[in-house]
Parts: C-alpha cells; structure tokens; sequence
C-alpha cells in the first residue's frame, strides 16, 4: 500500500454537458453539495515530460443554475490521491489512512468571498464544470503498471471550496477520504499538451502548462 506524502493541481478545459446528469461510466462520483460536485476520471494519466508520477483528472461541476468559481489553487488541500493498493479483494476490508482535516469554513470565507468577487477563483458556469490533473507524489506511473493484481483501489482525499458570491461550501468526501476502484490493466493516457498540471517535484510544488 502506498501513501502520498501530499499533492498539486492543474486547470484544464471547461466540460460540456450540464452537471451529474452528464457523467458517464468512465467517471467516479466522489462528493457533491448544493453548489458543485466532484468526480474523477476512471483513467489513470502520464506526464513524462514533467515528471514520472502519475496523475488523476479530478472535475468539479457547476450542480446550480448560477455562475460559480471553485478555488483550485492550494496544492496540498486539493481533492488528489492519497494512496493506492493492489489487490484481490472486490472491496477493501482493511483501511489504514490518515487524511488531512478541513478548516473551518468560517476562517476561509471572508477570503474567499473577496477573491470571487476580485475574480481570483476559476469561474464554472450553470451546467458546465472544470477540471484538473494532479499527481500522485510518492509512486511512479510504472509503479502501478507493473502490479500484477485484479484491482487497483485509490485513496481520494482532500477538499474543493466553491462559491457563487454569497454561499461557500466545502466539498469533501465523507470522513476526508473515499476509495475508487480501478479493474487492472488500469486505461492509461496522456495529459494533453497544453493543460495545467499540479505535481510535486524536487524543485517544488509546480503548477504547470504542459508544454509539447
């Protein structure tokens, strides 16, 4: 079992479709409020060129019929793997994992607010959704590829703080992590050329345009 010692993000595209309804197989619900959700992609992702971690695709969706913004910026707090483990069993049985614990939402939102209102969050529009791709920091792509297991179960931890000006909430899986399973072979891609990728590196933590 590996755990991640923290992680970073990226923004990439803005999602066509309008909010849950428009997901399909291919992604995980992990948690949603009254403004967004979040899900993520079922595919496991490489950015070689920047570093050989692997990396998720997380999205938030726009759940309202108002413009929103969701603060993508905090590395270390953002929704991102926390741990994975390969195994035989079709549901975990043992859970060892510690998890960071969410602020307060009263100490962030005075902050927040301002920063909406100064349009220093990433806007999502009524139905639409933005997503991110952020690694996972203590194992390597090729770590996961060589395990020769029936599944392959990721630790999802973290947070996503979202407004429409007036409401901030704080999207977090219940009890501050949530498990996806992944049937091995896992689907690998590649980050698109091009997308801002979170990842920590020896240099530090890095908020990247994926260049070609």
């Amino acid at each position: 079992m590996r755990f991640s010692s923290g992680c970073m993000v990226a923004i990439i595209a803005i999602l066509a479709g309008s909010a849950s309804g428009q997901m399909d197989e291919t992604w995980e619900f992990i948690c949603e409020g009254d403004l967004a959700s979040v899900w993520v992609m079922s595919t496991l992702y490489r950015a070689e060129s920047v570093s050989d971690h692997f990396f998720i695709r997380v999205a938030v969706l726009n759940e309202s019929d108002d413009f929103i913004a969701a603060d993508m910026r905090p590395y270390w707090e953002l929704v991102r793997p926390i741990q994975y483990v390969g195994t035989e069993e079709e549901n975990l049985t043992v859970v060892d994992i510690a998890t960071q614990i969410p602020p307060d939402i009263e100490t962030v939102r005075e902050y927040l607010l301002a920063d909406f209102e100064y349009g220093q969050l990433k806007g999502i529009s009524p139905g639409g959704a933005r997503s991110y791709y952020i690694d996972f920091n203590a194992g390597s792509w090729e770590d996961v590829g060589s395990l020769e297991n029936t599944y392959l179960f990721i630790g999802v931890g973290g947070w996503i703080h979202a407004t429409d000006g007036s409401v901030v909430e704080q999207l977090s899986p219940g009890d501050g992590f949530t498990f996806i399973r992944l049937d091995m072979p896992v689907a690998w891609d590649d980050v698109p050329v091009g997308s801002l990728i979170g990842h920590d590196s020896a240099d530090g933590v890095r908020m990247t345009t994926l260049a070609p």
